[in-house]
């Protein structure tokens, strides 16, 4: 009977054991799904690439004290990510030069223009700029070109907080079932919706309206541009949804 009652408590033990598993598994599959995939970790590029390469750009960009640093002088380029990505939640901390401009741009299409050798990016952007020294007097007036904004499409709110050239800001890109959301310092700054009417009509009255399905793709790159100005990113990460 001891026999028998050991042989009983081991297959017990087992069954428990696997189910326990069985259920790590399952839950480290969903977790995979909803939990943060840290595009930038203070040490490596591999999530990064150039628009024209498979390889990172070896100039322009570099790795300094744990922050990713954009040098000024164009030379290297705008950098996607390696893969696509559909519903998504973006996060990250930039800290630009005095008269910078830059952007992050998401569900992007790599296109040749006519006569053009290389690719471009074409996508929405979150609009990263000096708002306040930046030489373009266009940028004092029209909020869709100031930082927060998607830009050139709708500008943001007017009580967003925006912290100075040499400080660190902290941006949000939330994109779910075409619902899409813009935050700066914690709070939501633009809010809209893809394929809308409103926004349709918006693109058709920029530059923009050139792009057939402008910012309609079900998924795209996520891109941070070089536009020439020294500019510092860090604790760059992504949340994929279904």
């Amino acid at each position: 009977m001891m026999r028998l009652h050991s042989n009983y408590t081991v297959h017990v033990f087992i069954v428990y054991l696997f189910s326990i598993i069985l259920s790590s598994c399952s839950g480290s599959k969903q977790s995979g799904r909803n939990s943060w995939i840290p595009l930038f970790n203070g040490t490596s590029t591999q999530y990064w690439r150039s628009v024209n390469s498979d390889d990172f750009p070896k100039s322009g960009w570099r790795i300094d004290n744990n922050i990713l640093v954009l040098d000024s002088g164009r030379k290297g380029g705008d950098i996607i990510t390696s893969e696509k990505f559909g519903a998504f939640e973006l996060e990250l901390e930039y800290n630009i030069s005095k008269y910078a401009n830059t952007g992050v741009k998401y569900y992007v299409d790599l296109i040749q223009r006519p006569n053009a050798k290389k690719m471009t990016g074409i996508g929405f952007e979150y609009q990263i700029i000096d708002d306040h020294d930046y030489p373009l007097e266009k940028t004092h007036k029209d909020t869709k070109v100031q930082t927060g904004a998607l830009y050139e499409l709708y500008g943001p709110a007017a009580n967003k907080i925006l912290h100075p050239p040499g400080s660190w800001n902290s941006i949000k890109i939330i994109a779910k079932k075409n619902k899409v959301e813009h935050w700066l310092n914690g709070k939501m700054v633009v809010q809209f919706q893809r394929g809308s009417d409103d926004l349709k009509q918006r693109i058709q009255k920029s530059k923009f309206a050139e792009f057939p399905g402008f910012g309609m793709s079900p998924e795209g790159y996520i891109l941070i541009q070089d536009y020439g100005n020294m500019t510092q990113f860090r604790n760059i990460r992504i949340k994929k949804y279904d």
